[in-house]
């Protein structure tokens, strides 16, 4: 073997596109209404992974992943985050993207914001009583 057709079969190798035989026959499809829950699920969850979906609807692990994939190709999810977790993107309760502390900040704001109602209208229910 000489250089060149050392470099040819390395070229060769290099440039062939590698395709995954073996991931193609795993794949599970899952059910129509499978589907279904998993979109209700995870709106009413606000969040969603394979391992969520597989626990809440009784799946396999690989449906559980197909629904996912499925999830997030048709727009239900956004992208995941670090550990593997999407957020919704139109959750059914506002509330579930909000965190605790955020909820405590907001309630504490109006609650001050009510404050500075009540004083504001005491005050002017006594600048309008009349003199005697």
């Amino acid at each position: 073997m000489n250089i060149r057709e050392f470099g040819k079969a390395v070229s060769a190798v290099v440039l062939t596109p590698m395709t995954p035989t073996a991931g193609l026959a795993a794949t599970a499809t899952a059910p129509a209404h499978l589907y279904n829950w998993a979109v209700q699920f995870a709106r009413a969850q606000g969040r969603c992974s394979p391992e969520l979906l597989s626990r809440a609807l009784g799946c396999t692990p690989q449906i559980a992943s197909s629904l996912n994939a499925r999830l997030f190709a048709q727009g239900v999810l956004a992208a995941p985050n670090a550990i593997g977790v999407a957020r919704t993107a139109t959750p059914a309760v506002r509330s579930a993207l909000i965190s605790p502390k955020v909820i405590l900040e907001r309630h504490q704001k109006l609650r001050s914001n009510l404050e500075t109602f009540d004083t504001a209208v005491e005050t002017l229910v006594e600048g309008d009583a009349p003199s005697d």
